[in-house]
């Protein structure tokens, strides 16, 4: 018991290890988008450097951003989990033929939860990336 809690444990933080890079080219990647929204007249070698330099060089901290989302991953992970453990222990004392009722039931609901979850998720880091850009872009190329 002691160990697979261990290795849950450093699953985990494997997992968000493995998330910071990922996210990073993300964010890169979402400015790169979004400056072709913008500037789309602009050739694309052009497109690219102006999305660095937001994310890189901007008042803004691309690093901050990046933790800030990851603390809403890291949040709804916790959620999440505590959830399924709490249906695994409501199936887990069920009678058997009522067990399998609620488990499929428990299921569905689970997954919708999930499913509403992950698109707040989605939802809360594309709004926060997409501030990032127009102030780090408001703040480089201000306009007159």
């Amino acid at each position: 018991m002691k160990d697979s809690i261990i290795i849950s444990i450093v699953q985990t933080i494997v997992m968000i290890i493995a998330y910071i890079p990922i996210y990073y080219l993300m964010i890169y990647l979402m400015n790169v988008i979004l400056v072709h929204i913008d500037q789309s007249s602009l050739p694309t070698s052009k497109k690219f450097s102006i999305a660095k330099k937001i994310t890189t060089k901007g008042p803004n901290s691309a690093w901050k951003l990046l933790f800030a989302n990851l603390l809403y991953f890291v949040i709804i992970f916790v959620v999440i989990s505590i959830i399924s453990i709490i249906a695994a222990m409501i199936v887990t004392f069920l009678i058997q033929n009522l067990s399998t009722i609620v488990g499929i039931i428990l299921g569905v609901l689970f997954g919708i939860i999930t499913l509403f979850i992950s698109t707040m998720l989605s939802y809360l880091t594309s709004g926060s990336m997409v501030n990032f850009y127009h102030k780090n872009k408001n703040a480089l190329y201000p306009t007159e």
